[in-house]
């Protein structure tokens, strides 16, 4: 179980690797597009192609389109009930949502952190991509 942003990456791929590995059915949480604008103030992949991509990906059982609203996934937890809580190298104790570190403790799940380490992030491939557009297109 992790969360998916946009776009997908090659960290989510090491992600889901090292994720898959932690159990016997991976789910993805895969972030709403209008959480991906939220956070990101652009979403490049619309959440359902998104979907039928990570949907593709070997080690993924299902994918699972987020609940929540808040930029947690707290909700989808509580529904989704997993027994591990697969963390990328981006989150830690110290800086995961309380409110998912709550759902956790609530329905017995166990919080795996770094996993498929830090290698990429989406925020880094979208702000490349705003520096590009502004150099190529704003200049003209």
């Amino acid at each position: 179980m992790g969360t998916l942003t946009d776009p997908p990456h090659l960290g989510h791929i090491r992600h889901i690797q090292k994720a898959a590995k932690l159990g016997d059915w991976l789910v993805a949480i895969i972030t709403t597009d209008k959480h991906c604008l939220m956070k990101k103030g652009i979403c490049l992949i619309p959440e359902h192609d998104r979907m039928e991509i990570v949907r593709a990906i070997r080690g993924v059982d299902e994918v699972f389109l987020n609940l929540d609203e808040d930029g947690t996934s707290a909700k989808s937890l509580s529904v989704i009930k997993p027994q591990i809580f697969a963390k990328g190298g981006d989150r830690t104790a110290s800086n995961m949502p309380q409110s998912e570190i709550n759902m956790c403790k609530k329905i017995g799940c166990k919080i795996v952190y770094n996993v498929g380490g830090q290698l990429h992030s989406s925020t880094y491939i979208v702000n490349r991509i705003k520096e590009w557009y502004k150099e190529t297109y704003l200049k003209l």
